[in-house]
């Protein structure tokens, strides 16, 4: 049964969707995130990468063989996190996300497939829109209706977590370009993909891909330009978990800091203070440090609320790591999740280690195992519905009602 978002929307109204319906937008984001998941592995795949730039610590890649779209280029970077933490900085089903983008200037929910649950809080599965005004001098407005699906994966014995988001069309979600002048962009790849790090205890390798046909008359060097905007933004990504690291962590009180009358050295780097050094309180932990050891934050949604917060205070993740958890080993064995191989045939994540790959040409194999999660019971409980009428598969109507501030589709600030 589709969740229909709380919040009303004035511009959508969605009916219920069909059950086949339902069944095959789940179907479309697990297959979006599996090929993500297996695109993003720089050796050994169908997609050739090639470094396409370098800089403050992203490296750029650009796609070649990836299908008839304009250029796919992916960013990579390392990040001192959790796979806790990068999950819930991407919370699509709350009203409130802590990313934020300027070049979204609105978006919508339109249905809550599957939501997140205290046994697994890292799962989801929902319809979203979004437009876009890309800052491109005499470039249109453009909006995409898409389904994102989050999961928790595990590939050569690591364990990840992504989110992936792939075009889809439903009938509650027309072309508005006669109506509102937004030009509808298709979306084929579009994924945030988080790995463990094997050598770097605490740390996540990040990749950023992107691909899409952003409609129009657009030349192909405007829509590379477009596209390695938005994956350059990745570089952002540490101090957006900075920020969202702090924003749910208590500050210190007034009474509780430590007097700055009887510090006389910086209590991370251990230089003095001289005559006309600045001192600065850590509202975490209450010390007094030097300039160059503390950083102030602009946190809350409006980014109006400025604290100092020490390097180390910062830095320190808040969540429980991944091995906390009790889904380490546990591997789907629904027939509904399936491993797509290079052929193009389907075959059970069970009996195949083989994820959009092709293994005579990479000459080794991918695993992609998707971890057990609440969208078995949910493929489950919509597999079997092959004998409905397939004229049902669109459904009529308009989308529903909608908080306008939501932004479902977290994108990155620009840097």
């Amino acid at each position: 049964m589709t969740i229909a978002p709380t919040t009303p929307d004035k511009k959508f109204k969605c009916p219920p969707l069909h059950p086949v319906k339902e069944r095959a937008l789940v179907q479309r984001g697990l297959t979006a995130l599996e090929d993500a998941v297996a695109i993003s592995q720089l050796d050994g795949g169908r997609v050739v990468w090639t470094v396409h730039s370098r800089v403050k610590g992203v490296t750029i890649y650009a796609g070649h063989g990836v299908g008839h779209f304009h250029s796919m280029f992916m960013a990579t970077t390392q990040v001192h996190s959790t796979l806790s933490e990068v999950a819930d900085l991407f919370r699509a089903h709350e009203s409130l996300t802590s990313m934020d983008t300027d070049d979204v200037v609105d978006s919508a929910a339109l249905y809550h497939l599957a939501l997140p649950t205290p046994d697994h809080p890292r799962n989801y599965v929902g319809v979203q829109w979004q437009a876009l005004a890309p800052a491109v001098p005499m470039v249109r407005k453009r909006d995409v209706c898409m389904v994102e699906f989050q999961d928790d994966f595990e590939i050569n014995g690591v364990h990840g977590w992504a989110r992936a988001a792939t075009s889809v069309d439903v009938e509650a979600c027309p072309n508005l370009e006669p109506s509102q002048g937004l030009v509808r962009m298709h979306m084929a790849q579009f994924a945030h993909i988080f790995q463990e790090s094997a050598t770097q205890p605490g740390y996540l390798h990040a990749s950023l891909l992107f691909q899409a046909d952003f409609g129009g008359r657009l030349p192909e060097w405007v829509c590379d330009r477009l596209i390695l905007k938005r994956v350059r933004t990745l570089g952002s990504l540490d101090g957006q978990l900075h920020r969202h690291r702090l924003g749910r962590t208590h500050f210190l009180l007034p009474h509780q800091l430590d007097p700055l009358s009887q510090s006389h050295i910086c209590s991370t780097c251990c230089r003095r203070f001289g005559r006309l050094s600045k001192k600065f309180h850590c509202l975490k932990c209450g010390h007094v440090v030097c300039h160059r050891c503390q950083q102030p934050w602009r946190l809350g949604r409006d980014r109006r609320c400025q604290v100092h917060v020490c390097h180390g205070c910062s830095l320190e993740p808040t969540n429980p790591s991944f091995h906390n958890g009790s889904r380490l080993g546990s591997v789907t064995t629904n027939p509904a999740f399936l491993m797509r191989n290079s052929s193009g045939t389907t075959s059970s994540v069970q009996d195949s280690s083989v994820a959009d790959r092709s293994t005579s040409e990479s000459g080794h194999s991918l695993g992609i195992q998707l971890l057990q999660s609440p969208l078995d019971q949910l493929l489950t409980r919509l597999h079997g519905m092959d004998n409905i009428d397939r004229r049902c598969t669109a459904v009529l109507g308009s989308p529903k009602p909608w908080d306008e501030n939501y932004v479902p589709v977290v994108l990155y600030e620009a840097c």
